[in-house]
């Protein structure tokens, strides 16, 4: 009852927002205690429970108003893929989206000379799916654009790199696992329908393909 309250006082402020005509950006309806709870878990080995609690607190169709007041555009999508997951995918993947996303240095994983392993090399493995090929494109139709787009590159290599740090892999033997892991849990929040003129996300529309190609 409490939760439905709160969110539905979160509606009441989107609804009166838009009614306004507020700018998006300058909409704020999350209350500041679960914002604060998600950005303290970006602190390095901070626990990241409460702010896993805090996102799934907020009904799904509110989420994206957590995601994005985080600081940092990584962090904004990792908090967007972690609401989206939720009850979709293995439930440590939020947990480790969030612990790979925060102020960790990987320097020492990558390597350099003729094993040379790059961001760059990581993402090329990552963005070559479909899967991610057709989520990067829903991503680039969100607002903030390509700078969210670069937020989903860098959680999504934060999290290959993480993974490998987790298991003490630095040749990063096991990257092609790490991966797929991230690629398939993350596809699981999403059904990108795409077509002449049109991409969405079916997960929060209901319409056919066969309706929008027509």
């Amino acid at each position: 009852m409490l939760r439905d309250n709160d969110n539905n006082y979160i509606g009441q402020m989107i609804s009166l927002g838009q009614s306004q005509h507020v700018d998006p950006n300058l909409l704020n309806p999350i209350p500041m205690r679960t914002i604060n709870a998600v950005k303290s878990s970006f602190a390095k080995d901070a626990p990241v429970a409460d702010a896993i609690h805090s996102i799934g607190y907020i009904k799904p169709e509110y989420r994206a108003f957590v995601a994005s007041r985080m600081p940092k555009s990584n962090q904004a999508v990792s908090v967007f893929l972690a609401g989206a997951t939720m009850d979709k995918a293995d439930s440590t993947f939020q947990a480790h989206l969030l612990e790979a996303n925060q102020d960790r240095d990987y320097s020492a994983l990558l390597k350099t000379g003729k094993d040379e392993t790059k961001d760059t090399n990581i993402w090329e493995n990552i963005s070559s799916d479909q899967r991610m090929v057709d989520m990067n494109a829903y991503f680039s139709k969100l607002p903030g654009g390509i700078e969210i787009q670069q937020g989903l590159k860098q959680a999504s290599v934060n999290y290959v790199l993480y993974r490998a740090a987790r298991e003490g892999d630095v040749n990063l033997n096991g990257k092609a696992q790490y991966v797929e892991d991230f690629i398939a849990n993350s596809a699981k929040g999403f059904d990108i329908a795409t077509g002449n003129n049109y991409l969405f996300n079916n997960s929060n529309l209901s319409l056919r393909k066969a309706d929008m190609a027509y």
